[in-house]
């Protein structure tokens, strides 16, 4: 449905989303008049008052075949990840589970206990522990591999949490010139 009259999309979104799976949403989107440079607030406030997942999409479409999980451990990622697979659209795709670790051993403990979680969906997961800085470690995996979707838990609710979870989704959204899924 369409509301262009409202003036309010941002509230007309978060109520449709009551009733809908996802929401598909373009990386850019604004709705002020002016430039459409500029990552679209409109997107960030979903993600954080969203009530369903959400797939931010750039300009150019493209097919899903090499899917890019980002895991860290924290809720925020395990809640994406849980949505995505129950949503169960990408399970023919070639997956690979990440973290960023600068403890190669934990990161490698990590994922093995999420892809045991993917198993039991019937997805089988490849792993990559990287080091570093998670953006630029998973922006480097996505260039380097040519993934085609990521999927990454978006802000916490709280303040402190959505400060650290959020300014890394926040600079992968921005730089990301594929889908991101994204849920809290």
């Amino acid at each position: 449905a369409v509301h262009a009259e409202t003036g309010k999309p941002f509230e007309e979104i978060i109520q449709a989303s009551k009733y809908h799976d996802v929401i598909v949403i373009g990386q850019r989107t604004s709705f002020r008049y002016g430039s459409g440079d500029e990552t679209g607030d409109t997107l960030h406030r979903i993600m954080e008052r969203g009530l369903t997942p959400v797939v931010a999409l750039p300009k150019e479409a493209r097919d899903v075949r090499k899917v890019l999980v980002a895991y860290d451990g924290s809720l925020q990622s395990a809640r994406a990840i849980q949505m995505y697979l129950m949503l169960g659209v990408w399970d023919d795709c070639e997956t690979t589970l990440i973290t960023v670790n600068d403890d190669a051993d934990a990161g490698a403990e990590l994922l093995d206990d999420m892809r045991g979680y993917f198993s039991s969906y019937g997805v089988e997961a490849g792993t990559v522990v990287s080091e570093g800085d998670p953006t630029d470690a998973i922006l480097s995996h996505i260039r380097e591999s040519g993934v085609d979707l990521l999927v990454m838990g978006a802000y916490g609710r709280n303040r402190l949490t959505s400060f650290f979870v959020g300014s890394t989704t926040r600079a992968v959204v921005d730089a990301a010139d594929i889908p991101v899924f994204l849920y809290h």
